[in-house]
Parts: structure tokens; C-alpha cells; sequence
């Protein structure tokens, strides 16, 4: 079978709802049985300047199909690929990959719908924080166009509550006040540090996620022997580390030149003085729901191997007294705390003098 370029991906969608704008500010995202978050995530976006969504439904069966489709601004997309089929891709400079359907997606439908336009690709349970004074996620891709950027890199920062008892509430939040209510501390520390010309930023610090698997001692399982002879024998790889994405690119603007390579980075530099924050929601009510899907499923990372490892984890932490604060963690406020801390740039906000309030 030929590989996959971006240029096909049209043969795979099929779009329900109103005919794509591309003068509208856009986000888009993969959704699979989202309901939990799909208020809070319409509710966000649109309060930040999103007109329009363009949503692949990776065959959703608890509600979020038809909420949707009842959203007037937002167009449903429908395809013969789910998310976790392998496949190949060309890229657009010919370089052959086997991949997965979702990561191709990430770069061919934005490209496909809206050539040569900033489009904003973020996942439901990720809400993406702007600088002090930047209202919307239009004026932040004008600043970068104005410059001559064609990317901005954010730190996937994951927001926590300070123990388990907060999973006790099982109600899905309206807003993102709501989430920040349950889970309002994150990690007052850098994760990432960019460079002007660097493709990828250099990483400083560890996830949270990563950061709370150490201090309980959850390390991944052995796997099985690949190949005849190694099981004769015996010999298993070594076990890889968890994965826990601690930055992705989520404004770009997609064309010929610009494109995504696999699911967190572009084949070009981002900006070196433009980085927005991802608030990533991992700990919520339902994480153990979560959990229990993605384990079902097989469709993340290396068969979605990180949530078992998140099993193991939730576990150890039953029993811990402020099980996910640490020295660093702090109570969020406002985005002036992540410029502070490192974690936000934005050219025309210095950082204050002002110490962070850890928890």
C-alpha cells in the first residue's frame, strides 16, 4: 500500500455541520467520549476569541457525537481512520513514517481545511492560558505573524488538587473556573527552554506526571522478548520510561512549508519570545475513568502503556496526606504567576518581583 501524504486526508473526512471558514480563529481537536469535558472546553475556547471548531469524533459513544452536532459553530468530522490505525505517511518532503492515523491527522486536516492560516490544535482536557493583557488567541497569532513567526511552543503544564479526596465530585465542569476549583495548584517551576533557530525546545525540568511515578516508585513494567530467538533465550528489551508530553505546538500556521512533525513539534522554529501555557486537566473525577478507557483501548503511546502506569500510581497514592504537592507546588492566580516562574514568555510582560505562593 502507498503511504499516506497530507494532500489525501480528504478522502478520509467526511465534514458534518456548517462549511469551513478560514477567516475564522480555529481551533482544532480529536475527540473520543469527551462529554466530561466538552462544556468546559466549548466554554474556554469561545471566551478567548474561537469562532469556529473543527472536531474529528473518533467514533464517541456517551453523548459527545451529538453535542457536536448541536454546537453552531462547530464542524464534526467523520472518518474511515480511527485514531490508533497504523499507518504510513510521506511527509511533504518526502520522508517515509509509520505512524498513527490520529498523529497524521494533527498535521494533514489543518493543512487540508485551512492552507496558510494559524489554527489552534489542543486536546479536551487541555485549555490553553494567554499572556497578561492578550485577550484572544487572534491578537496572540497577529503578534507572531507580525514578527515572522510561524509556530508558538507551550508547556503542557498538568494542574493537580492536593489529594485524592478531590476526585470525590464526580460533576463535569461548565468552565474552566470549575476545573480550576478541583484541581487548582500546578508546579511554579520551568519546564522548557527555548533557543532563536532551535526546531525543539531543551527540557529542564520533568512532568508531573513523570516527577509523581518517581517519588511513588512506579517503574515501567518488562516486556515481552521480540523474536524467536530472544524468547528462546530469554533476553527482554529494557523497559522503556514512561512518556508524559511536557510541551506541544499549539498554534501554527499550516502550510507547504509549515507543517507538524509527529504530535508535538513542526518542521521549523517556533517563536523564541512567544510561549502560551497549556493547562493540562489529567487529574480530574474521572481519571480513573480515563484510565480504565485508554487501557481498553490501545490507542496511545506504545499501546497506551503510560496508563498503566498511572493505575499502579493512583494505588500508591490512595493512602499519602497531600499526596501530589511538592515544595514547588503553588495555587493558580492569574498568568502573571507563570510569567514569574518561567513558564509563560511574552515579549512586552516582564516577569515581576513578586514571589510565587506555594501551596
Amino acid at each position: 500500500m502507498q503511504p499516506l501524504e497530507f494532500k489525501d486526508v480528504g478522502a478520509h473526512l467526511e465534514l458534518i455541520g456548517p462549511a469551513v471558514d478560514p477567516e475564522r480563529t480555529t481551533v482544532f481537536s480529536i475527540f473520543r467520549d469527551e462529554m466530561y469535558f466538552a462544556p468546559a472546553f466549548f466554554d474556554h475556547y469561545r471566551s478567548i476569541g474561537v469562532t469556529q471548531f473543527i472536531i474529528v469524533d473518533d467514533g464517541s459513544t456517551d453523548g459527545t457525537t451529538d453535542y457536536l452536532d448541536a454546537q453552531p459553530d462547530c464542524i464534526r468530522i467523520r472518518s474511515d481512520l480511527r485514531y490508533g490505525d497504523p499507518i504510513e505517511v510521506r511527509d511533504p518532503e518526502g520522508k517515509r513514517k509509520k505512524t498513527r492515523a490520529g498523529i497524521y491527522f494533527k498535521g494533514a486536516i489543518p493543512l487540508f481545511l485551512m492552507p496558510g492560516r494559524f489554527v489552534t490544535y489542543v486536546d479536551a482536557d487541555e485549555f490553553l492560558l494567554l499572556p497578561p493583557g492578550v485577550a484572544t488567541i487572534g491578537a496572540l497569532a497577529e503578534h507572531l505573524a507580525a514578527a515572522g513567526d510561524v509556530a508558538a511552543v507551550a508547556p503542557v503544564v498538568e494542574f493537580f488538587p492536593r489529594d485524592l479526596s478531590a476526585f470525590d465530585d464526580p460533576r463535569p465542569p461548565a468552565n474552566l473556573a470549575d476545573l480550576l476549583r478541583a484541581s487548582p495548584c500546578f508546579e511554579a517551576e520551568p519546564l522548557l527552554k527555548l533557543a532563536p533557530g532551535a526546531v525543539r525546545p531543551e527540557f529542564v525540568a520533568p512532568s508531573k506526571s513523570m516527577a509523581l511515578m518517581a517519588r511513588f516508585g512506579i517503574e515501567p513494567e518488562p516486556e515481552a522478548p521480540k523474536g524467536w530467538l530472544n524468547r528462546l533465550l530469554g533476553r527482554s528489551p529494557a523497559p522503556q520510561p514512561f512518556g508524559s508530553p511536557r510541551h506541544k505546538t499549539p498554534i501554527v500556521c499550516h502550510s507547504a512549508e509549515t507543517y507538524m512533525v509527529g504530535t508535538h513539534n513542526t518542521n521549523r522554529a517556533p517563536s523564541a519570545t512567544v510561549m502560551p501555557v497549556i493547562a493540562h486537566f489529567v487529574f480530574t473525577a474521572q481519571f480513573a475513568a480515563k484510565i480504565r478507557r485508554a487501557m481498553d483501548w490501545g490507542s496511545y503511546a506504545n499501546g497506551s502503556r503510560k496508563y498503566h502506569g498511572y493505575a499502579r500510581l493512583l494505588a500508591a497514592m490512595a493512602e499519602a496526606p497531600d499526596a501530589f504537592l511538592s515544595p514547588a507546588s503553588t495555587v493558580y492566580e492569574d498568568p502573571r504567576q507563570l510569567i514569574d516562574c518561567g513558564l509563560m514568555l511574552w515579549p512586552e510582560t516582564p516577569a515581576s518581583a513578586a514571589p510565587a505562593q506555594n501551596v
